[in-house]
């Protein structure tokens, strides 16, 4: 996940509970001037960090050969779809907000985790979205591959 804004939203949030550790062990109080106890203090510092460990571990790997589209988002697991499952497939330009792995009704699943620019995949059994920076590649690898098979 290489967007600005998510990073800058995560960056904000682990500041403001560094603020809070660093006024606690200061001033051993809340923002409210009542003491929190070490329990409390200890998840309050490590949750914001494990959000952004998993954030930066966070990615998606496609690759596209004679087999088919395959599709690794670690940590949650890994898709194929063969060339001969696919009903249509074409390059989309979207201005998606949310670039990460997510379901839409009208799409299905999008896998997407930098660009604007998606692979639209029809299958019998479902619909998705997979982003890709790279969409001249793509093009070429489809006309390889889906077309001419």
């Amino acid at each position: 996940m290489t967007q600005g804004w998510i990073w800058s939203i995560l960056c904000a949030c682990v500041g403001v509970c560094g603020w809070g550790i660093i006024r606690h062990m200061t001033l051993q109080i809340d923002s409210e001037g009542q003491s929190i106890s070490t329990i409390y203090m200890f998840w309050f510092a490590v949750i914001p960090c494990l959000i952004l460990v998993y954030f930066y571990r966070n990615k998606l790997y496609t690759s596209y050969d004679q087999e088919g589209i395959k599709i690794k988002y670690f940590p949650f697991g890994r898709k194929l779809i063969r060339w001969n499952e696919i009903k249509r497939i074409e390059l989309v330009e979207m201005d998606l907000f949310t670039h990460s792995v997510w379901r839409s009704k009208e799409h299905g699943m999008v896998y997407n985790a930098k660009g604007n620019t998606l692979l639209k995949i029809e299958t019998e059994s479902e619909n998705m979205l997979i982003g890709t920076s790279l969409p001249n590649e793509i093009r070429h690898v489809v006309n390889t591959y889906y077309y001419n098979t």
